[in-house]
């Protein structure tokens, strides 16, 4: 199995047709291309000969010496690319299943998601929206009983009772 940066999505211009069905770019489909090169130049291009490898989506890029003149050259190798059809088919044959379904199922849950989101931010805006009005309450009960802001006073007169004295 080859690594996974060795898969890469191909769009635009640099779509040339799926290896498997020969479709071309279509607006419904997706194109991945296959790096199956080693390293290497290819039939084409002796690796001793590469100068410099130009990754693309598409294909690769070598700047590689003529053996006979010495000059430089650019030679492009595209790369096998497959379409989104053909690899939905290759999946389903290898039990990997239809993907839209679950393709429905995450946009469902990110939905759900969002609208959690939107309940937390609420809840939250309204809890410091009570917490803000309750400090204010504070305050004015203090005001009104006539205890300092801190409530210590209270407290530290008649030995932590309060109320008027019986006698």
């Amino acid at each position: 199995m080859l690594p996974a940066d060795r898969y890469r999505r191909v769009e635009g211009p640099e779509i040339t047709a799926c290896e498997f069905c020969d479709t071309r770019a279509l607006p419904h489909l997706e194109f991945v291309s296959i790096d199956n090169d080693a390293g290497g130049g290819g039939e084409d291009i002796p690796a001793g000969l590469i100068e410099t490898r130009e990754e693309r989506d598409g294909a690769i890029a070598y700047r590689a010496r003529d053996p006979l003149s010495g000059t430089t050259k650019l030679i492009t190798v595209r790369k096998p690319q497959i379409c989104s059809e053909c690899v939905a088919q290759i999946a389903a044959q290898v039990g990997l299943g239809e993907r839209q379904p679950l393709l429905a199922e995450i946009d469902e849950l990110r939905q759900d998601r969002d609208e959690l989101r939107e309940q937390l931010e609420t809840s939250e805006r309204q809890r410091q929206e009570a917490e803000a009005a309750l400090r204010g309450t504070a305050v004015y009960e203090r005001m009104l009983v006539g205890g300092d802001p801190n409530g210590t006073e209270a407290a530290s007169a008649g030995g932590g009772k309060s109320g008027p004295k019986r006698g």
